[in-house]
């Protein structure tokens, strides 16, 4: 009877012993794929055509087919984390994601904190929306003494604020149609906002409410941001980028989402 205690306690220890190492074989093997095959990439997806969800509750646009062109170049598959505008830098700091895109311009104050890649737009001039029946604004001068509606954050609040005389209304709401509905209710006399953003936003009832003017001199850039303790990432992606530049991809999928016709 004791031998048969002994045996059994002796089959039961190599079966577990078989099993515990299969999974930490396993666990690592997960590490192993997981590190070398899946790139987190953060984004707000309310930021058309850069980023935003379609109707089918999918993230898609400009920037996320930029990424999937770049990931598929690096062997990479891409999980893509919706988070508010204001928390991507601090995630990317901290690793919780390790890209964010999205209509992101790479300014000298946010380069203090991130590694920008190389521009994949650069064509985004600022537009100043009005309503057609008051005043026309055809400069950004034309605004000084004028309440002025932007979204808080913004290329359009950082460029203004560096302008004088301007009463700026910041919307702590990152959408242009939420600027473009405070206007439209007479809370300011103009709102501005990055051209590709703003004219998509634009309603039907909007179009032929208001008129607006391109400021082409003024013009915001698009550029994806990797932490900066990862220059190998950043190495890597701007080589694929520089490749779909080359192939012509990046110019046909600037030709599919950037449009000069309001509400496409």
């Amino acid at each position: 009877m004791k031998r048969q205690a002994v045996s059994f306690f002796i089959i039961f220890a190599v079966f577990l012993g078989y099993y515990i190492i299969k999974q930490l074989r396993f666990s690592d093997q997960a590490k192993i794929e997981n590190n070398n095959a899946i790139i987190m990439v953060g984004t707000n997806a309310e930021y058309k055509p850069f980023s935003f969800i379609d109707e089918y509750n999918v993230i898609v646009g400009f920037d996320i087919e930029v990424m999937n062109a770049v990931a598929q170049k690096l062997g990479l598959s891409v999980v893509y984390k919706d988070l508010p505008f204001e928390a991507l830098i601090g995630e990317l700091v901290h690793g919780n994601i390790d890209c964010m895109i999205g209509g992101i311009n790479p300014t000298s104050e946010r380069a203090k904190q991130v590694l920008f890649t190389d521009v994949l737009y650069a064509n985004d001039p600022l537009v100043i929306v009005y309503k057609k029946d008051e005043v026309v604004f055809n400069t950004i001068q034309d605004l000084a003494g004028v309440k002025v509606i932007v979204n808080e954050g913004y290329f359009a609040d950082n460029f203004l604020s560096n302008q004088e005389s301007i009463t700026l209304i910041r919307l702590s709401s990152n959408l242009p149609s939420d600027g473009l509905l405070a206007l439209q209710n007479d809370q300011a006399k103009a709102f501005v906002g990055s051209k590709e953003t703003t004219l998509q936003a634009l309603t039907k009832k909007q179009q032929d409410m208001f008129a607006y003017t391109i400021i082409d001199e003024v013009v915001e850039q698009d550029a994806f941001a990797v932490s900066k303790n990862n220059k190998k990432l950043l190495a890597d992606i701007n080589k694929a980028i520089k490749e779909l530049k080359k192939e012509g991809k990046i110019e046909m999928l600037v030709n599919k989402w950037f449009k000069t016709e309001p509400g496409t």
